[in-house]
Order: structure tokens, then sequence, then C-alpha cells
């Protein structure tokens, strides 16, 4: 019960934090949400431009009516002579035309809105007025809210790490005496944005009607990230080790033992953030596919440090080294992976080697440390100081993190992968 109030509580101060504190990487310009039109059954047609002056909202595919309102053009006609009634019924067809051309601009200008569920636009005036706490509230207060984040607007960041850990912390908070499934399916759809989007930047367009779009980032940057040898001050900084660690780092307990009932609350708590995470990397995994192939090669890089930050939250001294070396490994299998699908005279999709290379090293580097007792994720003990009674106690508690984290994989399982809105 104590533990139960203690992840409530990491929770609220976490809000709070997002409340008071207000990222300085932001830009002064925080974004226009407007409406056209009135709310018909909790939808409205919203047109919303982020932070960095983007519309998210652009709708890039015509409807069966703009396809029709749109006038034809007749390229490549030969010359004729001058006929007066022809004349006058081109003329007739001219205005006809530019009547098609209003018709046109009108639905030109109302691809500018889309239509999201009213619950969304409200969180997206919470967003755009730095309300993060409240917009975090909104988010877990409907499940429509982050569907329409992930499958209505367009590609870009939206969840920092604070944000999204607040979103886990949620789920935790919420499944705490029996699994919350809308709550769980949230929280992977969170991680699972935030990890699509990791890398993406504003690309300036330039052009007549031009608009600035997030692309994924193919300079100095990308380089360095998709380069050989990574060193651990390289990659922990990143926003993806933050999160990652941040997470796992909250509910764990070092420098004391806790009762039976308490560990075994902490290590249940963490077998559901720890498959929350791993579901989210394999809904990433197959988002992949649609995705270029810089931008995949950028967000793998990003799956093998999350590896990395598996290791590094579960040792009380951890090896740099061998953080390292979990890294590089985890990133070449998925980079290989990648480049089956154009190996060989058959193109198959990676898809399902990219979902094996995933759960191998989840195996590798999370379960079977677990299973044996090693390390056991929620409880961060010096190995080298156990005696016997506690080495075996920690075998209990990693078969108990085994067979819950089993469990909730067979709950998540069914969250269907829908690609996301390109780029």
């Amino acid at each position: 019960m104590n533990s139960n109030l203690h992840t409530k509580k990491k929770f609220r101060n976490l809000l709070m934090l997002l409340r008071l504190k207000d990222d300085p990487n932001l830009p002064p310009f925080t974004g226009e949400v407007s409406t056209l039109g009135p709310v018909e059954f909790d939808h409205v047609y919203t047109r919303w431009i982020d932070e960095t002056e983007v519309l998210r909202t652009f709708n890039s595919t015509r409807s069966l009516g703009e396809k029709l309102n749109m006038p034809k053009v007749r390229r490549n006609s030969k010359l004729r002579k001058s006929n007066p009634e022809i004349d006058k019924k081109l003329l007739q067809g001219k205005i006809e035309s530019d009547q098609q051309s209003i018709k046109l601009h009108r639905t030109q200008r109302d691809r500018k809105f889309r239509l999201i569920h009213y619950a969304t636009q409200q969180a997206l005036l919470f967003y755009t007025n730095r309300d993060h706490h409240k917009f975090i509230l909104a988010v877990n207060a409907n499940s429509q809210v982050m569907a329409d984040i992930m499958f209505s607007l367009k590609r870009g960041p939206i969840f920092y790490p604070g944000m999204t850990e607040a979103v886990v912390y949620n789920a935790l908070a919420a499944s705490s005496e029996c699994f919350h499934r809308e709550k769980c399916k949230v929280a992977l759809l969170a991680v699972a944005h935030f990890l699509a989007n990791e890398g993406t930047v504003v690309h300036k367009n330039f052009g007549f009607l031009s608009r600035p779009t997030w692309q994924p980032d193919h300079g100095r940057h990308l380089r360095e990230a998709i380069a050989g040898k990574m060193e651990f001050h390289d990659f922990s900084e990143s926003s993806v080790f933050k999160l990652i660690s941040g997470v796992i780092r909250t509910f764990y307990i070092q420098g004391r033992r806790g009762s039976y009932n308490e560990e075994e609350h902490v290590v249940s708590r963490a077998a559901l953030a720890y498959a929350i995470i791993l579901q989210a990397m394999l809904w990433c995994a197959k988002q992949l596919v649609h995705d270029g192939k810089q931008h995949a090669k950028r967000v793998s890089r990003s799956l093998g440090i999350i590896f990395g930050a598996f290791a590094w939250a579960l040792r009380a001294s951890p090896p740099y080294a061998e953080v390292e070396y979990i890294v590089d490994s985890a990133s070449d299998k998925i980079y290989k992976a990648l480049e089956k699908k154009t190996v060989g005279k058959k193109k198959n999709s990676p898809t399902q080697d990219l979902e094996r290379v995933l759960r191998d090293n989840f195996v590798q580097h999370v379960l079977q440390p677990a299973y044996n007792g090693k390390r056991v994720p929620g409880i961060i003990e010096d190995e080298n100081l156990l005696g016997d009674a506690r080495k075996i106690r920690k075998r209990q508690l990693g078969v108990q993190f085994r067979r819950d984290y089993v469990k909730y994989i067979s709950f998540l399982n069914d969250v269907e992968h829908a690609p996301m809105t390109a780029f």
C-alpha cells in the first residue's frame, strides 16, 4: 500500500515540475489553435500551428469532392483560328472555371483543418499555452486524444522526456491494484510517438506557398548519430537515454531492503514499465518500414541506446565499457535487420527480423539476468556484497519479474499497429 501511495506521489510531483519548469529551448512563439465550424458529434475541424510555426493539421490527401471540383486542364492544345461563337462558349466556360477555382481555393483553405476530437483540441490549447501538466492530464483522461496525436496530426515531436515519463507514471499508478488497459495503451503510444519522431528537425521549404515541415535530420547530426562506435558520454546526454533511465530508476529500491510485499510490488511495477517500453519499441520497429532509410537508421540507433539504458540503470556501479558494447552490438544487429530488405532477389519486409532482434536483446540483457537473480529490475544492489539468503530471495523476485512481464506483454499484444502520417 505504501508503494502505491509512493508511485502516485511521484506522479503528482512530476506534474508539479511540468507546471513550474519551462523549457528554455522552446522558441518564444507558442503556436496557434483555431477552429472551423461548430462541434459535430464531439469532433471539430481544427487548425494547429505548433511553436516552430509548422502547420501540423495540414491534410495532404484530397477527398472525392475536392477531386471532382478540380478544373480539368488540357495540355499541349493546338492553336485554332478565331471564331466568335466558339469564343463566346469559351468565355462562358472561363466563367465556370473561375467558379471552380473559387471552390478549389476554399477546399485548399479547408485542407489546413483536420477533423479531430473536441478533447484533442482542448489538449492542444493547453500545449500551446505551455500548460504541460494540464496537457498530460487531458491525454490521460481520454484515449481519443492520443489516437488523434498519433494518426491525425502531421509528424513531429510533441512529447518531451518529462512529459513522456509523466504518462508512464500515470499508467503505473492506475495499474497499482489491477491492470488498466486504456492508461497503459496511452503510455505505450506516447513512448512510441517519442521514439518515432526523435531526431527530426524543422525544414524550411522555399518557394511559392511553401510552409515549414518537420523532416528527418540528414545533416551532420545524423552522421554523428549513426557513426560507428559511440562512447558513453556521447549517448548519455541524449533524450532517449534520459527518458528510459529516468523511468527505470523512479520506482527502484536502493540502499535499503523493503519488506517482502513492498519488494514484490516494486518488481511488479517494473515488469509493467518494461513491458510498455518493449511494446513501444516493437511498435516503432514496425513504423521504420514506412519511414525513410536515413531516419530508420537514426531511430534504430535510439533503440540500441535503450538497451544501454537498461543495463546502466540496473547496476549500483555500472561499467561504462559494458554499456557502450551493448549499445554498439544492439544497434549493429538492428542495422543488419533493416538492410535485409534490399539483400537478395526477394525484397522481404524486415519487420519480423526487427522484432526478433529486439526480443532477443531484451531476453539477453534483461530477462536472463533477472531470472538468474543477478540484476532484478526495481532492486539495485551490489552483487558482491550479497549473502546466500539474499541471492535466493533475488532469484525468487527475478522469477516473479519474468512471470509478471509475460502477463503484461500478453495484455498489451492486442494494441494493433497503424502507420503514422508521413513526413
